[in-house]
């Protein structure tokens, strides 16, 4: 019988609030300090830019941060700066309530569970960060893209994944919140659980990641009641 052996979660407001709201009011005030405030909008749009050669690996966080900066006009001995910020943000982020448990249920059920994460941060920060969320005890691996070298939801990100835990496509279900990153699950032929997002369309939907051992449940019973109709023709 055709079974789940693999979760993938995305981690930023899946697992826990991505800080940006917390990072945007740091970032304006920065750029204030330094009389660029009416360039934020501007910096915004440059990362967007940018910051994908970072989180493929292909350059450094420090150096994205600098390349943004020659082209504002901020001289580039504030990244370091502005990286210490990031940095103080960053280790106040705290998971979202029932997490720990629902992962805990989860591998209980013999589920092997992966995180699948779009990165700029260097990896020995990102361990220190998961170490402190207490998600290193209950996630067996945790895939960064500026690691593997493609961001979600590039088919390679997924593949990573699914190659290390020698799982298929129909064995693996990808938890997340982003329209492209489930459509991109979803073009491989894993089974959606989407977080919020009313507009990515997916397999099943849940507002709480306390959810997911139900969800889990009804598609263990769905692809039951599949394999049994196959049997039956």
């Amino acid at each position: 019988m055709a079974k789940i052996k693999l979760i993938i979660f995305d981690a930023g407001d899946i697992l826990f609030d991505s800080g940006m709201r917390h990072f945007n009011k740091m970032y304006y005030n920065f750029l204030k300090k330094h009389k660029k405030e009416h360039m934020f909008d501007k910096t915004g749009q440059l990362w967007t830019n940018i910051s994908e050669k970072a989180r493929t690996g292909k350059i450094s966080q420090f150096e994205a941060n600098r390349r943004i900066f020659s082209l504002v006009g901020i001289h580039p001995k504030y990244v370091k700066d502005v990286l210490a910020l990031d940095r103080k943000l960053l280790f106040k982020i705290k998971l979202y309530r029932g997490v720990l448990n629902a992962l805990k249920r989860l591998r209980m059920s013999g589920y092997k569970l992966a995180i699948l994460t779009d990165v700029v941060w260097p990896k020995n920060l990102l361990k220190i960060f998961f170490g402190g969320l207490k998600l290193t005890t209950h996630i067996d691996y945790i895939f960064a893209s500026n690691e593997i070298g493609y961001s979600k939801p590039h088919k390679r990100s997924y593949h990573a994944v699914m190659k290390y835990f020698h799982a298929t496509p129909s064995e693996t279900v990808f938890v997340g919140h982003s329209k492209d990153e489930i459509l991109g699950a979803r073009r491989l032929g894993i089974k959606t659980v989407k977080l919020w997002n009313e507009k990515a369309k997916s397999d099943f939907r849940i507002n709480s990641l306390t959810k997911l051992p139900t969800v889990m449940k009804k598609i263990k019973r769905q692809l039951a009641r599949k394999c049994l109709v196959c049997k039956l023709k």
